[in-house]
């Protein structure tokens, strides 16, 4: 991670910032397949379990994990 960066291990809500350049068909869960036109996408959540943030984003760099997302 960037040196510079300071990733809190405290609860936390945070913002994720997504862009589709384009159109595309995604299939999401028990949702089926959408429709994602291009546009920009934030996603609010919470990191309020053990280790706050950097324990979320340190999963994210994990190679093995389960794959498993609660956008909604």
């Amino acid at each position: 991670m960037n040196e510079g960066l300071s990733i809190t291990d405290e609860p936390v809500t945070y913002a994720l910032v997504l862009f589709s350049g384009s159109a595309h068909t995604i299939t999401i869960g028990k949702l089926g397949e959408i429709e994602v036109e291009p546009a920009f996408y934030v996603y609010v959540g919470s990191a309020a379990g053990p280790g706050g943030l950097r324990a979320r984003i340190a999963r994210h760099l994990r190679d093995s994990k389960r794959i498993h997302w609660h956008i909604d």
